[in-house]
């Protein structure tokens, strides 16, 4: 017998045929919500109904409202959490970013950051080798050099810096090389690689002295090299020592590491002791080799065989060094003179012209070389651009105040012409051109007596071998102006000939 369930009411017995209370609609045993009108067969209620009441009655809300509040802490807490776990060290964040492949963004991260923290070497150094990444040599050189500063002990950034600078087109960067390589030697005189790359830089500014002082502090602090023994052999050389210098060069020679770098120092060795012929052996021979010092050494045997006058031979080594060397102004400097003296005028213009733009000290006296190739060809307002350039460079030479004479004198303006080749002979009394310009220019003026002291005084220094000279012309015309002295025998042509042509 089954018991009843307190309180509870006896469910209606359905069978197959029974109908909805409400709608009367056919429902099945065991439904409870009927498909006509949505009855709950078990209340009788509608469920519309049942949704109204309840929500008709009261809730507290006060629970679910603490609830509410709870997750939206959790999540502010939770998003301000992620923010400051990714943002708080934007250098991670920033090399993050550059492992990803966006470097853009990364050293615009470094470069905000650095603005209210100068001080952070970390940041610097991070955002130096970005621009590194980038290919921006002279902003990562600075940002090396200033995450040394606040680093003292990023021995790394400081040297990162000094090989940035040589990629650098700053022209303080040689200068630059230099401090940091005498912050480095100073925080850490035993690092012979750091007094090593002193010595070379110092080398470069012609510190002959200090550059022997560096290499001797190299070996000292360990690195002794066949590469420093050359270095050293050549700074003695130029500081006289030859004796010494041939030590040095026979222990490189002699080491494990020799190289065909010897040759190349074996031949600047000769050329500074005078031996030129040997000095022309070895350099060929460093040359063949393919040394890693080949461009100075085509530069030196350029020199070499352009002093003698064989300007053929030397312009294509001194043609593939400047090419090897972009910034190698000095060889590109005397290519340019070696293309003028083959007589390829047009092409010794276009080298001079680009060098006289750069910032380098030979900018002026390339200025004055391609006004003066102007002049000859009667393009005075090019020669004119060149001597203003010339003047802008602050140059104060014989030769630059003899062609901006000339300069004046093909614009007319003789009193200023006057006074120029005056200042080249006060600036050197022996620069034979002054003198002859001088000359030329008493005869325009008929004073023959002046011309004539003039031009002998020429004749006398360009008979020491100056390149150029043309004292047979320069000769025959003073035997004219002695015979005009006496006689009506006028000799404005034979000026005009030398005057076409003159230096």
């Amino acid at each position: 017998m089954q018991k009843k369930i307190p309180g509870r009411t006896p469910e209606p017995k359905r069978s197959g045929g029974q109908t909805c209370p409400n709608c009367q609609a056919l429902v099945h045993d065991g439904d409870i919500i009927c498909v006509g009108c949505g009855t709950n067969l078990l209340t009788g209620q509608k469920i519309a109904e049942e949704k109204t009441r309840v929500a008709r009655e009261p809730r507290n809300w006060l629970p679910l409202a603490a609830l509410a509040g709870v997750v939206v802490v959790l999540v502010a807490v939770g998003a301000v959490f992620a923010y400051y776990a990714f943002t708080r060290d934007p250098v991670k964040r920033a090399v993050q970013l550059a492992y990803g492949g966006n470097l853009l963004e990364a050293g615009n991260v470094l470069s905000k950051y650095i603005e209210s923290h100068g001080e952070n070497g970390r940041a610097h150094f991070e955002l130096g080798r970005i621009q590194w990444k980038m290919g921006r040599m002279t902003e990562a050189a600075n940002s090396f050099e200033n995450a040394f500063k606040n680093e003292e002990s990023n021995v790394d950034a400081g040297m990162l810096a000094v090989v940035a600078y040589g990629d650098s087109t700053d022209p303080s960067a040689r200068q630059r090389q230099v401090g940091i390589l005498r912050d480095l030697t100073k925080r850490f005189p035993d690092n012979g690689e750091a007094w090593y790359l002193l010595a070379l830089a110092l080398g470069a500014q012609n510190d002959v002295e200090g550059q022997v002082a560096a290499l001797k502090e190299a070996v000292a602090a360990g690195v002794d090299t066949a590469g420093v023994r050359q270095s050293m052999a050549v700074a003695l050389g130029l500081n006289g020592d030859f004796a010494t210098a041939e030590k040095e060069l026979a222990a490189a020679a002699g080491s494990d590491d020799a190289d065909g770098n010897t040759a190349a120092a074996s031949g600047f060795l000769a050329s500074l002791a005078g031996n030129y012929e040997m000095a022309r052996a070895q350099l060929e021979e460093a040359v063949k080799a393919d040394t890693g010092v080949k461009t100075q050494a085509q530069m030196r045997l350029g020199l070499l065989l352009l002093a003698e006058g064989r300007t053929e031979e030397a312009a294509p080594y001194l043609a593939e060094a400047a090419e090897r060397d972009k910034r190698n102004v000095l060889a590109q400097f005397f290519h340019a003179v070696a293309l003028e003296a083959e007589g390829n005028v047009l092409d010794a213009l276009t080298v001079l012209e680009a060098v006289s733009k750069t910032s380098d000290p030979l900018a002026g006296e390339a200025a004055v070389r391609a006004s003066s190739l102007y002049l000859a060809q009667g393009n005075y307002e090019k020669a004119r651009e060149c001597i203003s350039r010339a003047e802008n460079a602050s140059m104060n030479t014989a030769a630059f105040h003899t062609t901006r004479g000339r300069v004046f004198l093909a614009a007319g303006e003789v009193d200023r012409a006057s006074e120029s080749f005056a200042k080249a002979r006060e600036v050197d009394p022996r620069y034979a051109g002054a003198y002859l310009e001088t000359g030329l220019l008493h005869i325009r003026q008929q004073a023959f007596r002046e011309a004539i002291d003039q031009l002998e005084k020429y004749l006398e220094l360009a008979g020491t071998g100056t390149a150029g000279a043309r004292t047979e012309e320069v000769a025959a015309l003073v035997e004219q102006l002695k015979q005009a002295a006496t006689g009506p025998a006028q000799p404005a042509s034979s000026a005009g000939a030398v005057a076409g042509r003159s230096m």
